[in-house]
Order: C-alpha cells, then sequence, then structure tokens
C-alpha cells in the first residue's frame, strides 16, 4: 500500500465555507430547517426562527472573513453552489 506524506494529502482537501443569503433563507427556511438532525439529533429545534437563523448565519460568516476565509454565497440553489465550488 502507497503512503501519502501529509503535505500531499493536504493538497486534495478544500475547505467550503457556505453563506446563505437572508433571501435564501426566507425563501428555504422550512427546508432548511427540515435537515436540523442531519449531522446531528437535535430534539428541540423550537428556538430555530427565521431570524435566529439570519443572525446564527451572520456571526459564523463573520468569522470566516475576519480569518480570511473564502465565501461561497448560496442565493438560489444550494446545490448549484456545491458545484461550482467542485468545477
Amino acid at each position: 500500500m502507497k503512503r501519502i506524506d501529509h503535505d500531499t494529502f493536504y493538497d486534495y482537501i478544500r475547505q467550503y465555507d457556505p453563506d446563505m443569503s437572508d433571501e435564501y433563507i426566507d425563501t428555504h427556511f422550512e427546508e432548511i430547517k427540515s435537515h436540523g438532525s442531519d449531522i446531528e439529533t437535535r430534539l428541540d429545534d423550537s428556538y430555530c426562527t427565521v431570524e435566529q437563523l439570519k443572525l446564527d448565519n451572520h456571526q459564523v460568516t463573520d468569522g470566516y472573513k475576519s480569518n480570511g476565509e473564502k465565501i461561497t454565497l448560496i442565493t438560489e440553489s444550494y446545490e448549484d453552489s456545491i458545484k461550482d465550488v467542485l468545477d
């Protein structure tokens, strides 16, 4: 089995920093919320409102930006935004 050194391995890793526009959140809120347990199990997400999601999204995005990370803005289609990054 061929070993890959760490430097070569890291060349294949891409960071994806999605940022949902406020308009995207407004339009797709119920769809976004329906994926709330895809990664972790949320027993109660009654706190999740459009306003809270926008606030959380802006906070994360500001963190990305303050660290010089490139943001991928999602305005209409999440899937198309991912395809654009991978192409």
